[in-house]
């Protein structure tokens, strides 16, 4: 999926922002597992 214009952000909606900011957070895909981590303890 390509990164929305600047446009088309200022017409989304909160919840599909939200959804936006889920699809590229880093932490999320290490917790889904799509980016390999090792835990430290």
């Amino acid at each position: 999926m390509s990164q929305p214009t600047d446009e088309e952000l200022r017409n989304m909606s909160p919840e599909e922002i939200a959804g936006l900011q889920k699809q590229n957070c880093l932490f999320c895909k290490i917790i889904e597992g799509e980016i390999p981590s090792r835990k430290v303890y």
